[in-house]
């Protein structure tokens, strides 16, 4: 289905100034989403990466009412979860890999050419 829209929908409930307060509270709730999202795929953790993709991912929607997007994070969310349940079962608790402790080509070493 397609709702009203966000913006039409923070209008009505909150008048102009609501949708400005809306959709910033919103954009800076998805920036710290993506960025933790990151950080934990950047560490090689991928069940806390679910967790926060998923649920981030369903917030993007801009064709519906926020109780759609709410109510899809909220699915993602638990689909998450019944994946890392899963994974967890079948191959045990994941390693997490320290960014800093994995060596990089070319970093720190130098070429002595004779």
């Amino acid at each position: 289905s397609v709702g009203v829209g966000q913006v039409l929908e923070a209008y009505v409930n909150f008048g102009t100034v609501g949708v400005a307060l809306c959709f910033l509270v919103l954009g800076a709730g998805l920036a710290w989403i993506d960025r933790s999202a990151f950080d934990r795929l950047r560490n090689g953790d991928a069940n806390r990466f679910l967790i926060r993709y998923l649920p981030g991912l369903s917030l993007l929607q801009v064709g519906g009412s926020f109780m759609e997007v709410t109510s899809t994070a909220a699915a993602g969310f638990a689909v998450a979860l019944a994946l890392n349940r899963l994974a967890i079962q079948l191959h045990g608790e994941p390693e997490i890999v320290d960014p800093a402790e994995v060596p990089h080509e070319g970093a720190g070493h130098s070429e002595v050419s004779s």
